[in-house]
């Protein structure tokens, strides 16, 4: 079982950070890629899948975690192929939030609901989300040192 350590075989020299701590009254878990601000990428993408079976501090379960895994190396090849970065991926409050920033949002409206009937089966609170936020406010909201 693969827990929070990131880094993806095609690219050795993407550095993540871990960190560890509450936001909002919620134990929270943060992985964040060392990477700048891309200003042709405006557009924050969140991909929020729900944690079927949660623990008491609202994480995912050992199987559950490899599921997540998974999904998250989909996800790294799938944003990829429409242009955007994934460069945040935090699980907090019986959630999963993958967020990435790409340079338009058009291929939203066709690939979005395919992650919906892939995986929100059994994971409540699952959506799929752009935002115009060029200034990339989310990820800088999330320093890690």
């Amino acid at each position: 079982m693969r827990l929070f350590g990131r880094r993806r075989p095609d690219d050795p020299d993407a550095m993540w950070s871990l960190a560890q701590g509450v936001v909002d009254g919620h134990p929270t878990i943060l992985r964040r890629k060392h990477t700048r601000r891309d200003r042709s990428r405006p557009v924050r993408v969140t991909v929020k899948l729900g944690v079927a079976r949660p623990d008491e501090h609202g994480f995912p379960d050992g199987a559950e975690m490899d599921q997540l895994s998974e999904i998250e190396e989909q996800l790294f090849t799938e944003l990829e192929q429409h242009g955007a970065e994934l460069v945040l991926v935090i699980t907090a409050n019986r959630a999963r939030e993958f967020i990435a920033y790409g340079a338009d949002h058009e291929w939203l409206e066709a690939w979005g609901p395919t992650v919906l009937e892939r995986w929100a089966e059994g994971r409540p609170g699952t959506g799929v989300e752009a935002a115009l936020e060029p200034d990339w406010a989310t990820y800088r909201a999330f320093p890690v040192r």
